[in-house]
C-alpha cells in the first residue's frame, strides 16, 4: 500500500540533512519543521495522524531514534543531543558542530559523525566520552566518513567514503569494529542502510538500489536492482528516505524539496523579473563591482554569469569549490577549493584564463566571504577542529600572502554568513547564541562589543552599499535595517519589511540598494509531502531474489 503524509496546515516541512526518521515500529513520525528563521522537532503519530511540536528542540535537525523506539537524537546547535519521545526536557551528550549521520546501536552506543572531514566517532548515549572508531586513509585519497549503519549485534558499521568527488560515487564499506577488518560492498552509492531481512540498500542518482548482504561474511550477493525511484539525495550523500524494522518506507520525493533555485532580479517592493536560465542548486551569488556580472556556487562549482548576454560559464577547476566572491577590480574570483580534508581560499582570473592559485595556506577549512569596497581586505570564515568557527579579516596583496589575519569572531555559534561595511570599520555577522539565527554588528578594530540588528530572528546579512541600510532575511521576509555608527557607538533602527512574497536562499544587492539579484524557489507555495510504502521490505525481498535468480 502507498499513500503520502502531508504536514497538517501551518507546518512547513524542513529539508534540512536528514528532515524526519521513522520509529522502529513504524507507528511514529519524527520531523522538522520550519519556525521562523528556526526549526523545530515534531512528533506523528501514523495511527491518528496528529502531530505536536516537541518542546525545547528549537534549531533541530537530522532525528533518529533508540532502538525501543523511546527516544529521539538529533543534532541542536552545535551539539548531539536526545529527548524522550515520553516528554522532558533534551539532554546533551556531545559535540556536533554539523552532524553528517547517526545510529542508535542497541548495546546504547550512538555513531555518528559529528562534521566534516572527521572520522566516525562513538558515544555512550547517556553521555560521556566521545572516541573515533574508524580512520580516514588520507594516503588512499579518503577524505570523508559519513552516514554509519549498525548491524544487529553491534559489531559491524557500514558507512560511506567520499573521496573529493560526487556523493553519487562514494564507496560503501562494512568495517569490523573489533579487529578493524573493512570490506568494500559497493563502489558508486551513499547512505547505506541494512533491512531487516538482511539487503543492503543504498542512494545513487535519486533512487534507492537493494543488493543480497551475507552480514556474516560481509559480502553482497548478486547484481543491485532498483528498489524505489523520485527519492531526493542531497549533494552531501544524504537520501531523504528512512525504513522501519516493521518494513515501511518514508521517502521525500525531488519535487517535494527545494533543490534547484531560480535567479531573479527583485526590487525593494517584491516585484521579481525572473531570468530566462536553468534553475540549478545555486549557491551563493555575487554581483561583480562594475555590475556586469554575477559569480555564482553551482553544486560544487563555481560559474560567471554574463548578464548582458545571460550565458553561463564554469570555472575550470580540479576540485570542488564553493564561496566565489570578487576581487576589488573584477579580475579575479576568489573561492574555496576542496584540498585533501579541508578548503582552502584560492583565485583564478574571472575570465577562466591560467591556473588556480593560493591565495592563503590554512590548515583548516577557509572559506572568503567579502572583499572590502576598497579590494584591500578579505572577510573569510574558517572552521577549526574545536569547534570554535571564526571569522577572519585578512589583507589582500603582494607580500601580505603569509600575514596572520584579524579575528573578528571565534564562537562555535558562529554561522558562517557575515558582511563588511563600505569603509570596513564595521562588520555584521549570524551567530546563535540566542538560541536561534539573530543578526548583530561588531567592530573590525578587534574591540570586544557588539550590538543586535535582528529582533525575531535573522540569517544571511548584507550591508548596502551606501551604509546606511543592513539587509538579512527572516523567513519568507527581506528585512531593511537603518544603521549609523555614531562615533565609538553604533546605531541601529527598527527593522522594516521590504517585502515577503519571496523565499529567497541567496541575494546581492546592486550599488544603488534599488534590485536585487536572487537565487529563490520557484514554487514558495508548493505544498511539500512524504511518500511511504507500506510493507515494502517484502516487495524488496522479492525484487532481490528474482535479481538473484539465474
Amino acid at each position: 500500500m502507498r499513500l503520502q503524509l502531508v504536514p497538517p496546515r501551518g507546518e512547513r516541512l524542513n529539508f534540512g540533512l536528514r528532515p524526519f526518521a521513522i520509529s522502529p515500529d513504524g507507528t511514529k513520525l519524527a520531523y522538522v519543521v520550519s519556525k521562523g528563521v528556526s526549526t523545530e522537532l515534531r512528533l506523528r503519530s501514523l495511527a491518528s495522524g496528529e502531530s505536536a511540536a516537541i518542546p525545547g528542540t528549537d534549531g533541530a535537525q537530522h532525528p533518529f531514534f533508540s532502538p525501543d523506539g523511546k527516544w529521539i537524537a538529533f543534532n541542536g546547535g552545535v551539539k548531539l543531543k536526545k529527548v524522550a519521545v515520553s516528554g522532558g526536557s533534551p539532554v546533551t551528550l556531545g559535540e556536533a558542530v554539523s552532524l553528517r549521520g547517526g545510529v542508535w546501536a542497541e548495546d546504547g552506543s550512538i555513531y555518528y559523525t559529528p562534521t566534516q572531514y572527521v572520522p566516525i566517532a562513538r558515544i555512550p548515549s547517556a553521555g560521556g566520552t566521545t572516541m573515533n572508531v574508524t580512520r580516514i586513509r588520507a594516503a588512499e585519497g579518503e577524505q570523508q566518513h559519513r552516514w554509519p549503519e549498525i548491524l544487529p549485534g553491534g559489531r559491524v558499521l557500514l558507512y560511506a567514503i567520499g573521496s573529493g568527488g560526487d556523493w553519487d560515487d562514494a564507496t560503501i564499506v562494512a568495517e569490523r569494529l573489533d579487529t578493524g577488518e573493512r570490506k568494500v560492498l559497493v563502489k558508486g552509492g551513499t547512505f547505506p542502510r541494512v533491512l531487516p531481512a538482511g539487503q543492503l540498500v543504498y542512494a545513487r542518482a535519486g533512487a534507492l538500489y537493494a543488493v543480497a548482504f551475507d552480514a556474516r561474511s560481509l559480502e553482497v550477493e548478486g547484481s543491485p536492482v532498483e528498489v524505489a525511484r523520485d527519492v531526493y539525495v542531497d549533494p552531501s550523500g544524504y537520501a531523504a528516505m528512512d525504513v522501519s524494522r516493521s518494513g515501511m518506507l518514508v521517502t521525500a520525493p525531488a519535487d517535494s524539496i527545494v533543490g534547484d533555485l531560480m535567479l531573479s532580479w527583485v526590487d525593494r517592493t517584491g516585484r521579481s523579473e525572473p531570468l530566462s536560465l536553468p534553475h540549478q542548486p545555486y549557491v551563493g551569488t555575487t554581483i561583480s563591482p562594475d555590475g556586469t556580472r554575477v559569480a555564482l556556487g553551482i553544486g560544487n562549482a563555481v560559474g560567471v554569469l554574463d548578464l548582458g548576454r545571460l550565458a553561463l560559464a564554469k570555472l575550470t577547476l580540479a576540485a570542488r569549490a564553493e564561496n566565489p566572491v570578487w576581487s576589488g577590480d573584477g579580475r579575479r574570483l576568489y573561492f574555496g577549493l576542496e584540498k585533501g580534508q579541508h578548503y582552502e581560499v584560492f583565485w583564478k582570473t574571472s575570465d577562466d584564463s591560467g591556473s588556480d592559485q593560493l591565495a592563503f595556506a590554512s590548515n583548516s577549512s577557509e572559506n572568503p566571504m567579502q572583499m572590502s569596497s576598497d579590494g584591500t581586505r578579505l572577510l573569510t570564515f574558517r572552521m577549526p577542529p574545536d569547534g570554535r568557527n571564526e571569522l577572519l579579516l585578512r589583507e589582500v596583496g603582494r607580500g601580505v600572502a603569509g600575514a596572520e589575519p584579524k579575528v573578528l569572531v571565534k564562537s562555535p555559534y558562529f554561522d558562517g554568513s557575515a558582511t563588511l561595511a563600505p569603509g570596513g570599520r564595521f562588520v555584521a555577522y549570524e551567530a546563535q547564541e540566542s538560541g536561534r539565527p539573530e543578526i548583530y554588528v561588531g567592530p573590525t578594530s578587534g574591540e570586544d562589543r557588539k550590538w543586535p540588528v535582528s529582533s525575531e530572528g535573522g540569517t544571511y546579512p548584507l550591508w548596502s552599499p551606501g551604509g546606511k541600510e543592513i539587509f538579512y532575511i527572516c523567513g519568507m521576509k527581506l528585512m531593511a535595517v537603518s544603521v549609523e555608527p555614531q562615533g565609538d557607538d553604533f546605531r541601529v533602527g527598527t527593522p522594516k519589511v521590504l517585502f515577503e512574497n519571496h523565499e529567497i536562499y541567496y541575494y546581492d544587492v546592486t550599488r544603488d540598494g534599488k534590485r536585487f539579484f536572487v537565487a529563490e524557489n520557484p514554487n514558495p507555495g508548493l505544498s511539500s509531502h512524504l511518500d511511504v510504502v507500506v510493507n515494502w521490505v517484502s516487495e524488496v525481498r522479492r525484487k532481490v531474489q528474482e535479481a538473484k535468480a539465474p
